[in-house]
């Protein structure tokens, strides 16, 4: 991400779909709050967890004039998490939650939101993998 605004619209999307997140798997069936509920809400805290220690490492970084390798490792862990989350909503999808307890517009939303968290996140990784990892001039003419 290049502007800092980014990183917040980024902040401002995630709390949204926290709060989504919470409100939806209280409407799940009383036998699923306890197992499919709490690993939505878990998946989603991890994500808000990466996007703090991220941007405070990023910053850290920046300062101390170093690539942000550990910066890439946890918006990699970020992405990964939110890889997990799309396939948790998913999951709420196939076990026939959806229509019943959930609504086809509620499901759209949140499945909505989820997909632009991981555009913008997107984005930053892209942006902080090319900072961490550019490639070194090409010498021509030699095998290694």
């Amino acid at each position: 991400m290049a502007a800092n605004d980014d990183i917040f619209i980024l902040r401002a999307k995630i709390d949204d779909l926290a709060i989504k997140t919470h409100q939806l798997s209280l409407k799940l069936p009383k036998s699923e709050r306890h197992v499919l509920a709490a690993d939505l809400r878990s998946v989603v805290n991890n994500i808000i967890r990466y996007e703090v220690q991220a941007s405070f490492m990023q910053g850290s970084e920046a300062r101390r004039r170093l690539r942000p390798e550990e910066t890439f490792r946890l918006l990699c862990l970020m992405d990964a998490e939110v890889g997990l989350l799309k396939r948790k909503i998913q999951q709420t999808y196939n076990l026939g939650y959806v229509p019943t307890h959930i609504s086809q517009r509620q499901h759209a939303e949140w499945t909505g939101l989820t997909s632009e968290v991981g555009a913008l996140l997107g984005s930053w990784l892209k942006t902080v993998e090319g900072r961490c990892y550019r490639p070194g001039p090409q010498r021509q003419g030699t095998l290694i």
